[in-house]
């Protein structure tokens, strides 16, 4: 009788009859948009800051006035920090530059993650706290 079973989940022909059928996907839970967003830790403010940097240092065919500058940790995390509260958008999608892949580029500010002296990164430190504090501040209120 147990081998009755089995031979209900077994596919009833082709290639494949030998391979049990998988149980049915369970219903995915959907997430409340009003709940806030995590933190960004001190290397997600870190790589966001370079990929900006880098971006920047390799767009060659674009004058110089029209490059953006460099904001400094303070000004480029006051910006991303506000991006977190508004969420809530969803976010156009934005053509590749194509001037670096994404592996290439997580590696190199990977490694200048790991050279970064302590003091500088306890600069990006600093912000991620401060940024843990609005989560934490922003779930109080949102429960």
């Amino acid at each position: 009788e147990n081998n009755n079973n089995e031979t209900k989940r077994l596919a009833s022909d082709g290639p494949y009859e030998h391979y049990p059928i998988p149980p049915p996907a369970k219903k995915k839970k959907r997430k409340d948009p009003n709940k806030p967003r995590r933190p960004l830790s001190a290397y997600n403010i870190f790589f966001t800051q370079e990929r900006a940097k880098m971006l920047n240092e390799l767009s060659d065919n674009k004058n110089d006035e029209e490059k953006a500058e460099v904001e400094l940790p303070s000004e480029a995390m006051t910006r991303v920090l506000s991006q977190t509260d508004s969420h809530k958008k969803s976010r156009k999608h934005r053509k590749c530059h194509g001037k670096i892949t994404f592996v290439d580029l997580a590696k190199n500010i990977g490694k200048k993650w790991k050279n970064l002296p302590k003091e500088e990164q306890e600069v990006y430190q600093e912000l991620a706290n401060k940024d843990m504090e609005k989560y934490r501040e922003a779930m109080k209120a949102y429960k």
